[in-house]
């Protein structure tokens, strides 16, 4: 395995008037596949007397961290974060032209994006099962 990391740290003058903070990872395969994963911390309530849990940095790249390896678990060509978009590109895109592998199951905003989809572009997309020929021991959750 192989690890390029990248620092993109900027302070209040550079980056506004930001309510807390947040990490991005990104993994890309041999096959120029990528999985994304997101997380940030909770604003703090606007009220200075309201309860608030701190959310430390360790936490939150733990949680990212996470939240990566299990886009990589799940597999296909798009993580979770990036089903609806690219269901809005294959609705742009040459009839007949677009597949697209999504890993174990969908999303519910994207089964809602479908649903957009049809309603207002009266396109309807055909859904199949392919069973993982890669991952055979690997067991589905």
């Amino acid at each position: 395995a192989e690890y390029m990391g990248y620092n993109d740290h900027r302070k209040a003058p550079q980056s506004g008037p930001s309510p807390g903070f947040g990490i991005t990872l990104v993994a890309e395969t041999t096959k120029e596949v990528y999985y994304v994963s997101e997380c940030s911390s909770l604003p703090r309530p606007p009220n200075p007397g309201a309860n608030h849990t701190p959310c430390i940095p360790e936490a939150i790249g733990e949680e990212a961290a996470e939240r990566l390896l299990t886009q990589i678990y799940k597999g296909g060509c798009v993580d979770d974060l990036a089903q609806s978009f690219a269901l809005y590109y294959m609705v742009l895109s040459p009839r007949d032209v677009c597949k697209l592998l999504i890993g174990q199951s969908l999303t519910i905003y994207s089964i809602e994006c479908l649903r957009h989809i049809r309603d207002a572009f009266n396109i309807t997309f055909r859904i199949e099962s392919q069973e993982q020929k890669d991952h055979k021991d690997v067991p589905a959750k």
